[in-house]
């Protein structure tokens, strides 16, 4: 009986001390969770493994009480069955290993904005464990995906984004071929007069497609929301020619960084763009829908039914 005691006993005090462990990994934890920045949350996966193998520390040393055995004894034996450990708990092992470098290499915090198409995934993370990384996209779903997955997979974190201050508009339009032309002296006369035309020589030959990105320059540069720290250009820029015209592109940045007042300053800026083109003659090219082909079909009946009204004949 005093035998039987004096196991009970042993196994007691290693399960106190196994909880004591737990207990205090998981205070150390919370308390650097509120007194730290985000960056501190991502640990959670670490804690985790801590926890896990304290527990299983503490199980070898009841094992080796019960048996008898010297603790490294048992620990010799189970290496023989490693490999089968290893795949029982091979997911376990990489999330472990990866959570790792995500929080070292500071890759990953709660709240980041993170893209990655393979997995469907486009909204924020919401927690990175042992295991797993919760991720709440935009339409409310929630994704878990292991953590090894954002090692060995190419994914697209917007924090650089949030933390310069500076959000990309990088938006383009096609200008129809057909509409580039030279400006009238007339139409010089006029632009020189407006602030963004002045130094306009009134004898030289101005194309139209070159004064209008003058101009979209001189607008993106009065927005008030414009971003020019840190190397932040901004520019109106023609690209190579395409079968449907000469495409224009915007770029700048705005301070505007949250997703819907993004969104309503680019659909301004766009608005702006399409109604001020034809100020300068030229035409923003559009496919051809059902209704210009019905249009341009009762057009050319119409013209030719005139014409066989005066021929005589209508067709």
């Amino acid at each position: 009986m005093a035998g039987l005691a004096s196991v009970v006993c042993k196994v007691g005090m290693v399960c106190v001390c196994v909880h004591l462990v737990n207990r205090f990994i998981l205070a150390l934890y919370n308390l650097l969770e509120e007194n730290s920045s985000s960056r501190i949350t991502t640990l959670k996966g670490i804690r985790q493994m801590l926890q896990i193998l304290t527990v299983l520390v503490g199980l070898i040393i009841v094992i080796s009480i019960l048996a008898r055995r010297d603790p490294l004894a048992i620990i010799t034996g189970l290496g023989a069955a490693a490999t089968v450990l290893m795949l029982v708990f091979k997911d376990s092992i990489m999330g472990v290993v990866a959570g790792v470098q995500l929080t070292l290499n500071d890759m990953l915090r709660p709240g980041d904005w993170i893209t990655l198409p393979s997995r469907h995934i486009n909204g924020n993370v919401v927690e990175v464990g042992l295991t797993t990384v919760k991720i709440r996209n935009f339409d409310n779903t929630i994704v878990t995906v292991p953590p090894y997955s954002l090692i060995s997979e190419s994914y697209q974190n917007w924090r650089g984004m949030r933390d310069s201050g500076g959000r990309r508009m990088n938006r383009s339009f096609t200008i129809d071929v057909n509409s580039v032309r030279f400006c009238t002296p007339r139409e010089t006369e006029t632009f020189a007069q407006e602030e963004w035309g002045k130094g306009l020589a009134e004898g030289e030959g101005h194309v139209n497609l070159t004064l209008y990105r003058r101009y979209l320059e001189h607008y993106i540069s009065g927005l008030p929301d414009l971003n020019t720290s840190d190397d932040m250009i901004y520019m109106v820029r023609e690209l190579a020619p395409t079968p449907q015209g000469v495409p224009l592109e915007l770029y700048f940045f705005t301070k505007n960084t949250a997703w819907k007042s993004f969104e309503h300053m680019q659909a301004a800026v766009m608005d702006h763009v399409m109604a001020s083109v034809g100020r300068f003659g030229l035409r923003i090219y559009q496919a051809p829908s059902g209704l210009d082909l019905i249009f341009c079909g009762t057009h050319a009946l119409g013209e030719r039914r005139i014409n066989g009204a005066e021929g005589g004949y209508e067709r």
